[in-house]
C-alpha cells in the first residue's frame, strides 16, 4: 500500500522531487524507519535535519 508518491509529496509541500518514489510509511524518528518509509525532519529540541543522512 502506498501512502504518497514523489509527485504527491512535492505538490503537498511546494517542493521538488529529483526522482520517482513511493512511500509506504512515514516516520519522524530515524531509528524506527523501515524500507520505503518517508523520513520527515522536524526542528525542535533536537533538529531532525541532523539525522537526514542516517535516514
Amino acid at each position: 500500500m502506498s501512502l504518497w508518491t514523489s509527485e504527491e509529496a512535492a505538490l503537498a509541500t511546494g517542493g521538488k522531487s529529483t526522482c520517482d518514489w513511493v512511500a509506504t510509511g512515514v516516520s519522524i524518528d530515524s531509528r524506527t524507519l523501515s524500507p520505503g518509509d518517508l523520513f520527515v525532519a522536524l526542528a525542535d529540541v533536537r533538529d531532525g535535519h541532523d539525522f537526514v543522512a542516517v535516514a
